[in-house]
């Protein structure tokens, strides 16, 4: 859809790949301070003997997982948009 979208409209190109640019930075940031968040409540319970949450930790795994499959995505659909506003381009 994204791939007919931005071929047959003009002005979408420079649109979505703001929207994509803002995605994968986003995603990027808040994965990074997951990561720190989930490393902290790991050492965190080593260091103060306690026992870990393991539902929690999971949820914090699984947020990761899905920001960097969001920073994956966006990655690839800036590529694709690259390469449409340069056959565009040439034409």
């Amino acid at each position: 859809m994204l791939l007919v979208d931005c071929a047959t409209k003009q002005g979408t190109i420079d649109h979505q790949l703001k929207k994509m640019r803002y995605t994968r930075k986003v995603s990027f940031w808040f994965c990074a301070f997951q990561t720190i968040l989930l490393f902290t409540a790991v050492l965190w319970a080593v260091i103060e003997d306690m026992r870990l949450d393991l539902p929690v930790m999971l949820l914090m795994i699984v947020m990761i997982g899905m920001l960097l499959y969001q920073w994956e995505s966006a990655d690839r659909k800036i590529q694709l948009l690259r390469l449409i506003r340069h056959y565009r381009e040439e034409d």
